[in-house]
């Protein structure tokens, strides 16, 4: 049998860039209590040989318990709600901002548009990391939806839409769904831009 690995096979380059951030900073060493707000990613041998390297995982519970530490703690690829951000200010908690940029242009996308008055919709996994990072940036105010027929159930046609997609989602549901919602939805984004 012969096994061949596509070159391009690997991390996505956000990660990679997360990675590389988490590496400079635990060989700094400028502070020894080095934490990761949930997992860096989702690979366990990743994340072992990370740990090896002081690497610590926690969890928004945790801010309390090792603000005392004065830690340097790094928000992962997937990015934070703007709430983490003010509980780790409140708290004295250093953050490093390792956000994908595709997730920082995104949540700043999400951020404008409903501050212009659309309905937001996002395509994605209401639970996953990023998902809950989205629906931060718009207090929550947005219809998460993993299929067309939620699209369809879900979705108020009457009022100004704008959709967006996790960025690890696959391209034809989001067409799917796109093309649904442009045959029902009233007003859409671009259409009087």
């Amino acid at each position: 049998m012969k096994i061949s690995i596509d070159e391009t096979a690997g991390f996505c380059w956000g990660v990679v860039r997360t990675v590389e951030q988490v590496e400079k900073a635990l060989d700094d060493k400028k502070n020894d209590n080095i934490y990761v707000l949930g997992h860096i990613i989702h690979n366990p041998r990743e994340i072992e040989r990370l740990s090896a390297l002081g690497l610590k995982t926690i969890t928004h519970d945790d801010f309390e318990r090792i603000a005392p530490e004065k830690p340097l703690v790094i928000i992962r690829a997937h990015g934070e709600p703007p709430e983490t951000y003010r509980r780790a200010e409140e708290l004295g908690i250093e953050l490093m901002d390792a956000t994908c940029p595709l997730v920082q242009h995104l949540q700043n996308r999400i951020n404008e548009k409903h501050e212009e008055g659309y309905d937001v919709v996002i395509f994605g996994k209401e639970k996953h990391a990023e998902v809950i990072g989205l629906r931060g940036v718009c207090n929550d105010h947005c219809t998460v939806v993993s299929t067309k027929e939620e699209a369809v159930e879900k979705i108020n046609v009457n009022r100004k839409t704008v959709l967006f997609s996790q960025t690890t989602m696959d391209k034809p549901t989001f067409f799917e769904i796109s093309d649904v919602l442009e045959d029902k939805v009233k007003e859409k984004y671009g259409e009087n831009e």
